[in-house]
């Protein structure tokens, strides 16, 4: 698998231009951006999150962690919390376990993304396995997040 048929759908609807950059198997951003040889503020890492109204998916670079107030507080929902890796499975089922895209507007969740997304000449996402990643330009991140809600979500003192 490369791409995955959702996203490479996306990409082509939105007439996003986009490039695949394949790597060794890797197991979280951090990893991603070494095995891909990319600065890990360029990876574009999901979060999902969930509460009793539903789903919510935070863009962030993936040097950062979320700070999980500032994003309930960004869409008002105070109760979400994130949601286990098993869990999703079934909400990205042509996606291998834990390889969530960045553009989870595909899948027709509520996502909101980090606009220093915006500072960097590209950015690069799971495309839906753990061995490939598309890279998107920038001037086609905010074609690429379509309705998805930008705000400011990273602490820039808090890398991991």
């Amino acid at each position: 698998m490369t791409v995955a048929p959702t996203v490479l759908g996306y990409l082509t609807n939105n007439a996003v231009p986009f490039t695949v950059v394949n790597h060794r198997h890797s197991t979280d951003s951090l990893d991603t951006a070494v095995a891909a040889a990319v600065p890990s503020r360029k990876i574009a890492k999901a979060i999902v999150l969930k509460d009793e109204e539903g789903f919510v998916v935070a863009v962030v670079p993936g040097l950062y962690r979320i700070r999980l107030g500032d994003i309930r507080d960004a869409v008002g929902r105070p109760h979400l919390h994130m949601v286990a890796e098993h869990e999703l499975a079934p909400l990205f089922a042509d996606c291998e376990t834990g390889a969530v895209p960045a553009v989870t507007t595909a899948y027709g969740f509520h996502t909101i993304w980090d606009e220093s997304l915006l500072h960097e000449d590209a950015i690069y996402f799971e495309g839906g396995d753990h061995v490939s990643l598309v890279r998107v330009g920038k001037a086609d991140v905010p074609k690429l997040m379509g309705s998805a809600t930008a705000a400011d979500l990273i602490r820039w003192d808090l890398p991991y």
